[in-house]
């Protein structure tokens, strides 16, 4: 019988155990220390009443090994490190195989040892609800019980081998004890390996499945009396089973897709990732139809480069969804929302249609005007990394020239950047001048300030931001510095955005920074910059872009003469645009074809018959 159990695990170490009952498995640990080829939670630990010698306990080789000091008794349980939720299965079956219990003086006492489950992993089994295996070889009910817990309350479901039923040999070589749990509360009970093994079953009474399924934690757990020796528990593997799970299809988000439309743009979309499970049979699942449902306005929504059937071949990997969302002809202003349903219908190839559904909810957002901050010093010490590193760096101006590219290192310290100053003194049209050093620690950072551009008698002087991406949120951080002389260092100045909105006033002195963070609703920003002395003068500007960068809308196209448009107007001079092609939309079978740059319009034609593809995309990076 031993021999029998032995080959059995050798077996689910290996990995080649199917489930027992033609279910799934939902966790699976075979103890070899390589929790890279087991299934679901790792374990961990559990203690309460001070064990002692512990030093050969280790969770993920399935060993629980203490001694019990005089004036407590320990129990310590082998739990799962996080939990599964299975209120959704028709049953669970867990399976625990013991190698070895090794001790100088064996004796299970008090509550003995435990094999099943409970609803918490920080405490013992007997403090929270849980269902188990109880075995004892001392005076009690049986050796061999069916145990519960209930907060602190705990008792017997049902005696499985009377008090005397089990030898000491047989608990010590190692067995097996399997117990499953179905949701109408029936439960079974068995055992190999024992000298007098069970497979019996019944209908629990103080503990339900609902209680156990939510968060359930496999465990199997010692209890020692107090002063006993040294107790070595091997677990050689364990399982956590379900009834066979059909196919599932996944939708991400899950809860509901959120698209944002910046005016004075038309178009916005979002993107819906779909996954899949294998049922039993292990089929591939395919989408066959994938629309905007219930659309609060006629029309706004629709799903951009769909062709049916959709087939999904490997779980571990998602194919998007491309929801668009056009406001054109709806009336739709800023603040005003818009809803509809997501609807994917699909089927395990050769089986029955299923239907996901995902809210979908749109909203107009009117373009917000720019929001002025004080920004940190730039002069003096190491102050050169005070320089914002928010975001993205797209663009960096000397805005007096004549330097060439100038690499500053700024290192804020949690973040580390090389920022490269390009000489541009057309912002501003009058000539650059030598202004007065920063005093920095980095020469490069003090030669940009050193250089300073200005407009004689016009204050306030409006310039012109370009190669703005619309509906990419930005932050500008504007550098003045100039104290040449008394007069110069007390001038004032301030930057808005020529609609009302303005940033504090500063003298050329303060050396500290002005930021300005909007979000393009044009692919130009106008800002105008003001001094006491009507000549506004300027050393350099940081563009950042912050957050992701919006993708450009284009289309998708199938069958021969495919042609792939990209308006200037749907791109920006910071981004590379690649297109692709697949066959099939597997996500990882997308292959470039070609790519530009810049703010040109490009038109790809005849591609289907020039490249042998069917589906086409265009990336932005």
């Amino acid at each position: 019988m031993k021999r029998i159990i032995k080959v059995c695990m050798c077996a689910l170490m290996a990995g080649l155990m199917p489930p027992a009952f033609g279910g799934t498995i939902v966790q699976q640990n075979n103890f070899d220390g390589d929790n890279g080829n087991d299934i679901g939670p790792e374990f961990t630990i559990a203690s309460i009443n001070n064990p002692e010698n512990t030093d050969l306990m280790d969770a993920s080789a399935g060993v629980i090994s203490f001694s019990a000091p005089a004036g407590s008794r320990p129990n310590v349980t082998l739990v799962s490190s996080s939990s599964l939720d299975l209120s959704g299965d028709g049953g669970f079956t867990v399976r625990w195989n013991i190698e070895s219990i090794a001790s100088t003086a064996f004796l299970l006492q008090k509550n003995g040892l435990f094999l099943g489950v409970q609803t918490d992993n920080s405490t013992a089994w007997n403090n929270v609800v849980s269902l188990g295996v109880g075995i004892k070889n001392d005076t009690g009910a049986g050796d061999l019980d069916l145990v519960y817990a209930v907060s602190t309350n705990k008792g017997f479901e049902a005696t499985l081998v009377a008090s005397g039923g089990l030898t000491d040999d047989s608990i010590i070589d190692g067995f097996t004890a399997v117990l499953t749990v179905n949701d109408d509360n029936t439960w079974r009970v068995s055992t190999t390996g024992l000298s007098a093994d069970v497979n019996t079953t019944g209908t629990l009474s103080n503990v339900t499945y609902s209680q156990l399924a939510g968060t359930l934690f496999a465990c199997t757990a010692l209890q020692l009396n107090k002063s006993q020796p040294v107790h070595t528990i091997t677990c050689g593997s364990m399982s956590v089973e379900v009834p066979a799970r059909p196919a599932t299809l996944s939708l991400t988000p899950s809860d509901q897709l959120d698209i944002e439309l910046l005016e004075p743009a038309t178009l916005a979309a979002g993107t819906v990732d779909v996954t899949f499970s294998y049922g039993p049979e292990s089929n591939n699942v395919q989408v066959t139809s994938a629309t905007v449902i219930n659309q609060q306005h006629a029309g706004a929504y629709s799903v951009v480069g769909f062709s049916s059937p959709l087939t999904l071949t490997d779980p571990a990997s998602s194919e998007a969804l491309n929801i668009k969302f056009d406001v054109t002809g709806t009336g739709l202003t800023g603040g005003e929302t818009s809803a509809g349903t997501l609807e994917v219908v699909w089927n395990e190839i050769g089986g029955d249609s299923n239907t996901n559904t995902l809210p979908i909810s749109a909203l107009v957002r009117a373009a917000v005007g720019v929001v002025w901050t004080e920004g940190a010093s730039f002069i003096g010490d190491d102050n050169q990394n005070n320089i914002s590193l928010e975001g993205i760096q797209v663009k960096a101006v000397n805005l007096g020239g004549n330097l060439g590219d100038l690499d500053v290192v700024v290192n804020n310290g949690t973040k580390s950047e090389t920022i490269t100053f390009v000489d541009d003194n057309a912002l501003f049209p009058n000539s650059a001048y030598n202004a007065v050093s920063p005093g920095t620690s980095d020469a490069n950072w003090n030669s940009v300030i050193f250089r300073s551009d200005y407009k004689g008698n016009q204050s306030p002087f409006p310039f012109t931001l370009t190669d703005l991406f619309v509906g990419q949120e930005y932050q500008v951080e504007f550098f003045v510095w100039d104290t040449r002389k008394p007069d110069t260092a007390t001038r004032t100045f301030s930057l808005d955005d020529g609609k009302g909105r303005s940033s504090d006033t500063y003298t050329q002195a303060d050396g500290v920074s002005v930021i300005a963070t909007f979000t393009a609703d044009a692919t130009t920003q106008i800002f105008r910059i003001s001094q006491s002395a009507g000549s506004p003068n300027m050393n350099a500007y940081v563009l950042r872009a912050i957050g992701d960068a919006p993708v450009a809308e284009v289309q998708m196209s199938a069958g021969s003469g495919g042609n792939v448009n990209v308006s200037a107007g749907q791109m920006s001079a910071y981004y590379t645009y690649t297109l692709q092609g697949t066959e099939n939309l597997v996500q990882t079978n997308w292959v470039d074809i070609a790519t530009t740059s810049g703010v040109v319009e490009v038109n790809w034609t005849d591609l289907v018959t020039s490249n042998d593809v069917q589906f086409f995309r265009v990336i932005s990076e």
